[in-house]
């Protein structure tokens, strides 16, 4: 009884090829010997058999590559970026203001979060104009993968 509990959770990787060689040897072996956990064996892959007809079709690289070159992808990417990159502005500015206009909150930490708020505001900045730049002299950006 210990070993079909033991063996029970290893029968749906037994039937998505998933187990190691040692593992299928023993499940194997303990399916030869146990008959009802053969009969449980045998009731999951019936189950499992229709879904095996519904494979999906893999996409090819260059198939892939050029539905991203498409230019409303292009296009839909970029506002996209846009639109997260707003949004991102928009609360850091409102939290700002309304941080900076709490009378709770003293002006040391005050201070320090406006520091750190500007620190990663520059770091963002410097990031997107090296990105910028490095984009427009890459020599590699015709290479296809």
């Amino acid at each position: 009884m210990k070993e079909c509990e033991a063996v029970r959770p290893l029968l749906s990787g037994m039937l998505d090829g998933e187990l190691t060689p040692e593992q299928a040897v023993e499940v194997n072996g303990h399916l030869t010997r146990c008959e009802a956990c053969r009969t449980h064996f045998e009731e999951l892959r019936e189950a499992c058999s229709p879904l095996d007809e519904l494979g999906l079709a893999a996409v090819e690289e260059a198939q892939l590559g050029r539905m991203w070159k498409r230019p409303g992808n292009q296009l839909a990417k970029t506002i996209g970026w846009l639109m997260l990159l707003g949004g991102w502005l928009f609360l850091m500015t409102l939290g700002a203001v309304e941080f900076a206009r709490d009378r709770t909150v003293d002006l040391p930490l005050k201070l320090a979060v406006a520091s750190m708020l500007g620190g990663i505001v520059l770091l963002l900045g410097l990031a997107l104009r090296r990105r910028l730049v490095e984009q427009r002299s890459d020599p590699y950006k015709e290479v296809e993968r």
